[in-house]
């Protein structure tokens, strides 16, 4: 104001005038008097401003200043009111005291004197004037005027320069508040001035007594305030005006929140900005404006503060808005007339003096004047004219007294076509139907908002920058809003909105030229690309216009214009931003007439599009067509989401058609399909036609002949195009109706990729066309850009697909003839970024093994020299054969080998030779193998376990020579032997291995084979299932094992596992990586394959499994608990991994590295190899790395052509590893072992597996064989592995295609997905529930139609998942059931869908008759509930109508993201009956109680944990050893226990209770409860001599720190003693709360006192609670959906309540045993009057309660509203009542109080207050919190989110223990956790007993006490009066009176108060301010 003053020094728009009218006389010395003595009491009345040094002003007391009086007498005829309006009119000097003047009037013609006081606002407001009068009237009559303030302004003034931390946070709060928000403001008459002179108007006018009443009677009926109903009338008319129904106005705050403040002259109030959303009803927007003003209040900060805070805010996000003030509106309840009463009854009179002055555009005053209001509209002269101002001013008088009387639309419009008022015109330019186009962008917007999207979806945001030429002047904003204006009244589409109708339908409004808003100007710091499309891409609100904004540089240089896609296309925006241009640097331009969109777009709405040629030429070409699938780098979500990046680069300049198939082109490439679809633009609107006239078109581009090159394709590309555009007239969203595709929510309709090319410069390069995976734009000049979505892909792919499209436009341009005639399949492809080159890459290969050795035997020999006595190989004991352990030293094992060896070599085994080997896994097998390469042949192993037929077939195709076999299988080596017509010579492994023992002085063989000679023959199975045999030579091993940069090499020290079966490639790793290092090898049994003890036992630590094999080992170790202390490493090869499955495991031991290797056997083992790492775990895709050292590999497509990066390929295999061949298979050798021209002509493996190259490496995605696709879609089946094992009850997962005949499903032809599941133990699931759980995964298309459930996943012989077994098992194996089927106790749900159950009937009726109707089927056509609604012809605008009906149907709450996860009747009525919370009781019946040997039997199970549980768990982790939640007690005993039946009645307990039986863990990343099989309870007994051993046991327990991974989380301790026992308890709160101790307790006493088990009513579980509180939640979920007020009633939360404290609150709460009790107890009188009160007031007693305490809290801390907490049992069934568990839940109790309440009035709100609260009693409290915006819930340290006190009824029986006749007396635990700063618990006995818990690191006791004893002193006095006259602050004397609160911190002065509440004496509540 200072500054303001400074600015305009000439203007006195800041001075406050009243003119006082005497009863009389005045004596001019007792007036002047007066006022020394007012100048002496008030600083403000001395104070002056002067200027520092650096230019701010300085507040400075002039002592002694006296306020100067001027006598005056008036000239004949002048009014006194006229003269002092001259008076208020003069100015002051700020630098000089006082600021304030004084003029006594006489000669006035009605004798009076009057008296004419004018004082500045920078020293004094409206609340100040009162003092100042009331005080002059006192000191001049004589009376005492009261002690002067003991706070001093000065003080005040300067401490307003330090802001607090809460302070700041309520700036921060307001400015996240108004981000983004413009003020309202009004069309204006007059352009508004550069500078602002404060020039204004005032009109006047009063509303009658009647209007009044019929306006209290609406406050009354909302249970509010009259200024609350005031504003929300504002707030419609504003809307009515305007057309914004989000509105941004100032009001006054009086800023004296501090009692001390109360009578202090001063400036303390100030202007806040308060948001009000217009609503669809009155009564909505009544309750809607009193939220915004107690919003606006709790965040009162002062208004230079808020400015400069917004502006900060938007120079960080880049820009800020021209000309930003918070607010251009005011509207203040004036509390100037509440001076009047007091001064007349002593007969004095006042008049506000009104100046020509306006500090904002128009300020609209209320203030009530008797039984009247007197209403003051100021306005800015400049601006407007009068008689617009008093036609606006009278007709929103006129809407007042309409809406008094009771009329339902006072404004007389209508909602969605309501107009401005006075003469800009009633009505708006008017109202059309939406095109298609507008329709969807309209419903998407709709579905999107809130719950896709915080805000409006942007990615419909068209919008360009132009950079203004440096030879042209800048552009400033009042140009650029002046040029705006006029264009915004030119074109309709910058005036136009989409609204609801009535019936949820869409609507175009276009608001009136000359009264609409103003199009906003961003004024931007920086322009990067980042900060404009920050610009562009801000949401916009499609019911509010303009849909459109402008961009300004500060400079001026860089201009830009974005629009809504639904108000123009990007033709239109490129023409606007031309105009505006234009417009700015020639203002008078003419801007061409423009041709009602309106009208142009009325042959688009003709209904019958679907019977018209288009629409069959349109169908028959689309029909059929897939889904072109570009593989992202991320996965697609299963609900399309986006957000947008640009990669800007540049094209030879091509015509655009050539670019078009250019990029056809590179689509083709990229997903390898020859079939595909992608968009166009096609410009159909007339050249005088602005807004959003463009078309969309299709093109399907199918490539039939593979050989068809680019130059022909480019021709039929446009071909295509043009047979397209023929039919180019029907909108694109009918064509999509024509076409009908498969619904698929992850995707856009038909295509997801679009072209944008520009025949002629259009400057707009992309954004705004909606949220396509890619959209490629072309300008002629070659600028080209790449918009994308970064969900889906990363920058660095996009930026490969744009230097790609650019190679080839280059080779076009300069006329490539070679580039023309290649076939688009086979259009080339870079080399991944990071390779080198294949030639380079083969030198790397030379050199990584050029020191290996390059025979088995070299490497084999050179280990056993120098580890001789090292032990080589353990062979494990076999439990099942009972072979025992046996170990060979490499001294032991190559004597073997040799002894092998030479026997072989005499029977001519030599270099290539086959000698097949047939042993059982043993350490004869390893010396087998040594000794036949030592002999220089090579080795073909065949497993014992495979059948007859396949060993037959090996010997045949290998050709063996000689078959090795051990004892055991001699006699079957044999009979295969006799079975051949050439039969090979038989070994028996024993005979040779002792003949070489007689023969050991022999010398060692000579090594005859060399590094290309045959080391091994290991046959593979392929897709036809015939075996073929893979030639290993022998440097393939030794370069696997030897080449240098391995991920860990190979030591001496190692312990290799071998759990393969030798005939599977992976044991050539495990053996020959131990074997040819010096390392010892371990052959694992295949009977202990999956058991860890066998590793630990043999101190493995280089571990080798495939996934499979892993998962079942992973699942042991986790639940047995056996580490491997020595494992350093696994590796996992042979299969897919799903890192995922790890998670757990590696959690358990993150220092064991996990390696996953890819390979094949016909590469020697491994390939690729990668560390898993947390990162990798989380992502869950199957990434293989990079190719190992002398390893190299490409990918490749049918063509053998590189693939470009990012785009699917065969996985080709190049390097030492590559096989010879296959055996005796020539033209499957040339088949897949090929010469590759495009690696250089290489040899290459051709794996046929699918990888593809992405940012974070090679992922491979399956086999060739298992590429998938779905109803045109390509289904990626490791996704869906990945989105099934995401789910808490599936252990393991499965997905594959079979045919639909062979699976139990509706569907008749084609593949469908089926899903293999192995659950958790102890989970249920239903096909509902998971089907569910996938679609908020992963897209539909990909949801398995059947589950089938299998104890197991079936594994082959080499540890593999057998997918051919799974097929077979799927005739036998039980499907998931429905949850129609489970008819559980696990859910309540289930009866709810029962086919049989008739509420669910006819809600399926109810759907399918509305189906039926919205998809124009006939009424005969039956659809069954298991048919979806997408394939019947539904899509997203019919889904929306069904919604729409659904909701009026049932009056629920039913979003389109809930309808598109229950696509079927049947999910669908599920789904409804869960929101209208009906459910029938399950019928099962009870499991029969276990005794406990049988129960031991069960195993562990797994369920969630409740709400309430995962708080406690997370506040338990944030507090480790804290003691907080324990719940400790105990009975002192007059006589002695017997321990044995003690013992027993504890035992049965656990069996019948799984909360006694349960402790919590984290799996798969969620907390879970795991109840274990029941165990007998660990009792602890002792002897003790001294009573007070007693207390002491409780104080450990109550100090005792629990375990929560380990059960029971229950003690008991027996202490026996001389004379009786005692019997301490202590429960964690996690298993259970004060219910159930007392169940446990009568339970035990029952069991011990000998009652049957099995008679004992069934418990209930803790499973059952927790799964409940979930269906609870569902229906919670809904009706908070439906009733937005229940949350409305909490938010914003209240600041929290400062209580007075003895210490500062400590920055962490630990919750340690710090807390105390204090007690008081209410005298029967009074406990009998509470109840009584309660009774005849309908309500409880914990009403009454409430109602003191919050009487109590307001006059401990001076707060008016709070939020205090309260729990309650959660109980709601008569199982739970049975059942130890958790079920207490907490609610938020908002408690308002006013000190002149009355008792009765204060329980009547108090009572309102506690039934909202109790809506929300079974609403979990931590879920409540999520719901809260986070601005709501307070983190400041120290506290608790929403509430710091709580309040607790305890109505139980005392507890009571009773065994055997003995008497028990209780023992409390007088310890406490104090969590929160105070707990008042009462305890409902005869009289009732307060105990006061407080924390001990706050509070002092006497202080807790005081609180106490003045509760129980307010129910006395409450007791001996009358609650209809006793009021608050009678009850609060009781705090006053007590000296230990007098001079407490937050407690309210008593004097302070009451003349802060004298002046507010006219206030209705806390709202009106």
């Amino acid at each position: 104001m200072w500054l303001l003053d400074r600015m305009t020094p000439e203007s006195a728009a800041y001075n406050i005038g009243m003119l006082l009218k005497a009863p009389g006389a005045l004596d001019e010395k007792r007036v002047g008097q007066a006022f020394r003595e007012l100048a002496s009491r008030h600083d403000a009345l001395r104070t002056r401003f002067v200027e520092r040094e650096d230019g701010t002003p300085a507040v400075c007391l002039e002592e002694g200043a006296e306020v100067p009086l001027e006598l005056v007498t008036l000239a004949p005829g002048e009014a006194p009111m006229a003269l002092a309006e001259r008076f208020t009119d003069r100015t002051f000097d700020l630098s000089e005291a006082p600021l304030c003047r004084a003029a006594l009037i006489r000669g006035a013609e009605d004798g009076s004197d009057y008296l004419a006081v004018s004082i500045h606002h920078i020293v004094s407001d409206v609340w100040s004037l009162g003092i100042l009068l009331s005080e002059f009237l006192a000191l001049y009559e004589g009376r005492p005027a009261g002690a002067a303030p003991q706070l001093r302004y000065v003080d005040v003034a300067q401490k307003r320069e330090r802001k607090t931390l809460a302070e700041v946070a309520r700036i921060a709060r307001t400015v996240e508040r108004l981000r983004g928000l413009e003020p309202a403001e009004l069309p204006l008459d007059f352009a508004r001035p550069e500078s602002d002179d404060l020039k204004g108007r005032n009109l006047h006018r009063v509303l009658s007594a009647e209007t009044v009443r019929g306006l209290w009677k609406i406050a009354g009926r909302e249970k509010t305030s009259l200024f609350s109903v005031l504003t929300a009338l504002w707030g419609e008319w504003l809307h009515a005006y305007t057309g914004r129904s989000d509105l941004v106005f100032g009001t006054i705050d009086a800023g004296r929140d501090d009692p001390e403040t109360a009578p202090v002259i001063g400036f303390f109030a100030e202007t806040i900005p308060v948001r009000l959303r217009v609503r669809d009803t009155l009564a909505d927007s009544i309750r809607e404006a009193a939220k915004a003003l107690r919003e606006a209040r709790a965040s009162a900060a002062p208004y230079d503060e808020l400015v400069a805070a917004r502006r900060a805010d938007a120079m960080k996000s880049g820009s800020r808005e021209v000309d930003g003030p918070l607010v251009r509106l005011m509207l203040v309840q004036d509390s100037r007339n509440d001076i009047l009463p007091p001064m007349r009854r002593r007969g004095w009179d006042a008049f506000e003096v009104d100046t020509p002055t306006a500090q904002f555009d128009v300020a609209l005053y209320f203030s009530e004047d008797g039984d009247k209001l007197h209403v003051k509209l100021a306005y800015a002269e400049p601006l407007f004219r009068e008689e617009t101002m008093a036609a606006w001013l009278d007709a929103l008088m006129a809407a007042i007294e309409a809406a008094a009387r009771g009329e339902p639309d006072p404004f007389g419009k209508g909602r969605n076509s309501r107009g401005g008022a006075g003469e800009k015109g009633a009505s708006s330019a008017g109202t059309f139907a939406p095109t298609p186009h507008q329709e969807r962008l309209w419903f998407v917007d709709r579905f999107e908002k809130g719950d896709l999207y915080a805000g409006a979806p942007v990615y419909y945001n068209m919008g360009e920058v132009r950079r203004i030429n440096d030879d042209e002047a800048p552009v400033t904003p009042e140009a650029l809003k002046a040029a705006l204006r006029t264009l915004s009244d030119s074109r309709e589409c910058l005036r136009l909105a989409v609204r609801p109708d009535a019936s949820e339908h869409p609507e175009v409004v276009v608001l009136p030229a000359l009264s609409h808003p103003e199009i906003p100007v961003l004024v931007v710091e920086r322009t990067d690309d980042e900060t404009l499309a920050q610009a562009i891409h801000r949401p916009f609100d499609l019911a509010e216009a303009p849909l459109a904004r402008a961009i300004l540089s500060t400079d001026g240089r860089t201009l830009g214009f974005a629009i809504h896609h639904i108000a123009a296309d990007e033709r239109t925006a490129a023409r606007l931003l031309n105009e505006l241009i234009e417009l700015v640097r020639n203002p008078d331009c003419r801007l061409p007439e423009e041709t009602a969109f309106s009208d142009w777009t009325k042959p688009l709405n003709r209904k019958d599009w679907l019977e018209t040629e288009d629409a069959r030429w349109w169908k028959q070409t689309l029909d059929g067509m897939g889904k072109l699938d570009l593989l992202g780098d991320y996965p697609r979500t299963p609900i399309q989401l986006y957000s947008g990046d640009r990669v800007s680069f540049r094209l030879p300049a091509l015509s655009v058609a050539s670019v078009r198939g250019l990029f056809a082109a590179m689509l083709h490439r990229l997903s390898a399909d020859a079939d595909i679809v992608m968009g166009d633009v096609l410009d159909s609107s007339a050249e005088n036609v602005f807004g959003a006239a463009a078309n969309l078109l299709p093109l399907r581009l199918q490539i039939t002949c593979p050989d068809e090159t680019l130059g022909d394709y480019l021709e039929r590309v446009e071909a295509v195009r043009g047979e397209a555009l023929r039919h180019g007239g029907m909108p694109f969203d009918r064509v999509v109706f024509a076409a009908d595709p498969e619904n698929d929510m992850s995707r856009t309709a038909l295509f997801d990729v679009l072209f944008v090319g520009h025949e002629t410069q259009s400057g707009f390069s992309g954004w705004g066309w909606g949220k396509y995976d890619l959209v490629l734009s072309y300008e002629p000049d070659g600028s080209a850009s790449l918009i994308y979505n970064t969900l889906y892909f990363a920058r660095a792919s996009v930026e490969r697909m744009a230097g790609r499209l650019a190679r080839w436009a280059e080779g076009l341009i300069n006329g490539s003839e070679e580039l023309l005639r290649r076939p688009v399949m086979s259009l080339p492809a870079e080399l991944p970024a990071d390779d080198p080159g294949v030639a380079e890459r083969l030198a790397e290969i030379r050199d990584s093994v050029r020191e290996a050795p390059k025979t088995i035997h070299e490497a084999f020999n050179a280990a056993a020299g120098l580890h001789a006595d090292r032990v080589a190989v353990v062979a494990a004991a076999d439990q099942e054969t009972g072979e025992p352990r046996r170990a060979l030293t490499y001294r032991e094992l190559n004597i073997d080998a040799e002894a092998i060896g030479r026997k072989l070599a005499s029977l001519g085994a030599r270099p290539d030779a086959r000698v097949a080997v047939l042993t059982n896994r043993s350490a004869g097998t390893i010396a087998a193998f040594l000794g036949v390469v030592k002999s220089g042949a090579g080795y073909v192993p065949m497993d014992p376990a495979y059948p007859d037929e396949r060993l037959q077939y090996i010997l045949t195709n290998s050709e063996a020579a000689i078959l090795l076999a051990d004892k055991a299988n001699f006699p079957r080596a044999q009979m295969l032997a006799g079975l051949l017509r050439e039969a090979p010579a038989l070994v028996l492994l024993e005979d040779a291995i002792a003949e070489g023992a007689r023969a050991s002085d022999e010398p060692p063989l000579p090594a005859t084979a060399g590094a290309k000679s045959l080391a091994y023959i290991i046959y593979t199975s392929g897709s036809t299932g015939t075996p073929k045999g893979v030639m290993i030579e022998n440097h393939s091993v030794t370069s696997l094992i030897f080449q240098k940069g391995l991920p860990f090499t190979p030591a001496a020290d190692d312990i290799w596992s071998m759990c393969h079966s030798s005939a599977f490639d992976f044991s050539v790793w495990e053996m020959y990586g131990a074997l040819l290092t010096g390392g010892t090898v371990v052959v694992v049994p295949r009977s202990r394959a999956a058991d860890p003890s066998v590793l630990k036992e043999e101190r493995v630590t280089r571990l080798s499994l495939t996934p499979t094999a892993f998962y079942a080992l992973a699942d042991e170790m986790l639940a047995s608990e056996k580490a491997l202390p020595e494992l350093k490493s696994v590796v996992f090869g042979g299969e897919a991994l799903q890192p995922k499955r790890l998670a757990a495991w590696h959690k358990a031991w993150p220092a064991v590295r996990l390696i996953n290797m890819y390979g094949i056997t016909e590469t020697t083992v491994h390939v690729t190899a990668v560390e898993i790492d947390d990162a990798v775990i989380e992502d869950g895709r199957s990434f293989v790395g990079d190719a190992i050292p002398a390893w190299g590999l490409a990918l490749l497509d049918e063509n053998l052509e590189l693939v470009p990066f990012g785009t699917p390929g065969e996985i080709c295999v190049y390097g030492e590893g590559v096989a010879r061949g296959y055996a005796g298979l020539p033209e499957k050798t040339n088949e897949r072992f090929v010469s590759a021209s495009a690696l250089g002509g290489v040899r290459v493996y051709r794996s046929g597996d699918i990888g593809r190259f992405s940012e974070s490496g090679l992922e491979y995605l399956g086999r060739m064989d298992d590429q998938v696709k779905i109803r045109g879609f390509r289904v990626e089946l490791s996704e869906i592995d990945r989105a099934l094992l995401s789910h808490p009850a599936v252990r393991d997962a499965v997905a594959m295609p079979v045919p639909a005949a062979d699976a139990e499903t509706p569907e008749s032809v084609g593949d469908i997905l089926v899903a293999f599941l192995v659950l958790e133990p102890g989970a249920d699931l239903a096909h509902e529930a998971l089907r569910r759980y996938l679609a908020e995964k992963i897209p539909e298309y990909m949801i398995p139609n059947v589950f089938y459930v299998s104890e197991s996943v079936p594994r082959t012989g080499n540890g593999k998942t057998d997918r051919r077994e799974l097929k077979r098992l799927m005739k036998t194996l039980p499907a998931l059931p429905s949850e129609a089927a489970q008819a559980s106790e696990e859910t309540e749900r289930a009866a709810a869908i029962s086919a049989s159950d008739g509420r669910f009937q006819e809600v399926l009726r109810e759907i399918t008759s509305l189906w039926r109707e919205v998809l124009d089927l006939p009424e005969d056509r039956e659809i069954g509930p298991e048919e979806n609604f997408f394939r019947l012809g539904g899509h997203s605008l019919k889904a929306n109508r069904v919604v729409v009906r659904l909701r009026r149907a049932f009056g629920i709450e039913l979003s389109l993201k809930a309808f598109f996860t229950a696509p079927t009747p049947a999910l669908l009525a599920n789904l409804i009956l869960e929101r209208l919370g009906e459910s029938c009781a399950a019928s099962a019946s009870a499991p029969e109680e276990k005794p406990l040997e049988e129960a031991s039997q069960v195993r562990p199970v797994t369920a969630p944990v409740s709400g309430a549980q995962k708080r406690i768990l997370l506040w338990q982790a944030k507090n480790p050893g804290s003691s907080a939640y324990n719940m400790t007690g105990g009975f002192r005993i007059d006589g002695r226990l017997n321990e044995e039946k003690l013992q027993e009645a504890l035992n049965a307990l656990v069996v019948r209770h799984e909360a006694l039986r349960t402790h919590f863990e984290i799996m798969k990343g969620e907390l879970v409860q795991v109840i274990e099989p029941p165990q007998p309870f660990p009792l602890e007994v002792e002897e003790a001599e001294r009573e007070d051993r007693i207390e002491e046991a409780i104080r450990e327990e109550s100090n005792f720190e629990f375990d929560l991974s380990r059960a029971p989380l229950l003690r008991v301790r027996l202490i026996e003693l001389p004379h009786g026992d005692a019997l301490i308890f202590n429960m964690h709160h996690v298993l259970g709360d004060g219910w159930s101790s007392d169940l446990l307790l009568r339970e035990l006493c029952a069991l011990y006192n000998g009652e049957d088990p099995a008679k004992l009513p069934k418990a209930g579980t803790p499973r059952e609670a927790a799964e409940e509180e979930l269906s609870r939640t569902a229906a919670l979920e809904a009706k908070l959906h439906a009733d937005e007020k229940l949350l409305q009633k909490l938010v914003p939360l209240p600041e929290p309540l400062e209580l007075p404290s003895d210490r500062p609150r400590p920055l962490e709460n630990s919750g340690t045993k710090s807390g105390r009790f204090v007690s008081a107890t209410l005298s029967r009188e009074a406990s009998l009057k509470l109840r009584s009160w309660a009774l005849a007031s309908n309500g409880s007693l914990f009403m009454s309660l409430a109602t003191l305490l919050a009487a109590e809290l307001y006059g401990i801390t001076g707060a008016e509203d709070f939020v205090i907490g309260s729990p309650v049992a959660g109980r709601s069934t008569p199982e739970a009542e049975r059942t130890i568990a958790l079920f207490l839940n907490m609610i938020p109790l908002r408690l308002h109080v006013e000190r002149e309440d009355t008792a009765a009035g204060l329980f009547a709100r108090t009572q309102s207050e506690v039934l909202d609260a109790f809506e929300l009693s079974e609403y979990p409290f931590d879920r409540l919190i999520e719901k809260l915006d986070r601005a709501d819930v307070r983190t400041a340290p120290g506290r608790e989110p929403v509430y710091d006190v709580m309040m607790i009824l305890q109505n139980n029986d005392p507890l009571e223990l009773s065994l055997a006749g003995m008497k028990a007396k209780l023992i409390e635990d007088i310890s406490a956790g104090a969590k929160l700063d105070l707990n008042f618990e009462f305890d409902d006995f005869e009289e009732i007993r307060l105990r006061l818990e407080y924390r001990e690191d706050m509070f002092d006791r006497e202080r807790a006490q005081g609180w106490a004893d003045a509760f129980a002193a307010m129910a006395e006095k409450l007791a001996q009066s009358d609650p209809d006259e006793l009021r608050v602050k009678d009850l609060c004397e009781v705090l006053e009176a007590r000296p230990q609160d007098a001079s407490a911190a937050g407690t309210p002065a008593a004097e302070a108060l009451a003349k802060r509440l004298l002046a507010q004496s006219e206030q209705a509540d806390d709202d009106e301010w």
